[in-house]
């Protein structure tokens, strides 16, 4: 944690996830090229990470939480086919 640099441990366990997208991909005649899409991941099974070294506070769990679980996910790709 840097505002109390106290130290701990994440374990990241096995995380089997559900993918759900849509997109598009175009390619001109002249060569540009654009991918996008837009999707969600579901954790399935619960949680996927714990805590050896002991309990955190509800924020830093809260923030594992997020980057650990489900959610959002989008992507863009532009380009030039040559």
């Amino acid at each position: 944690d840097p505002d109390t640099d106290t130290k701990y441990a994440l374990e990241v366990k096995p995380s089997p996830y559900a993918d759900f997208g849509v997109g598009i991909d175009y390619l001109a005649h002249n060569g540009f090229y654009l991918m996008m899409g837009l999707g969600w991941s579901e954790l399935l099974g619960g949680d996927n990470f714990e805590y050896p070294s002991g309990p955190v506070s509800q924020e830093e769990e809260d923030i594992d939480r997020v980057v650990f679980g489900s959610g959002l996910g989008a992507f863009l790709n532009l380009g030039y086919a040559f």
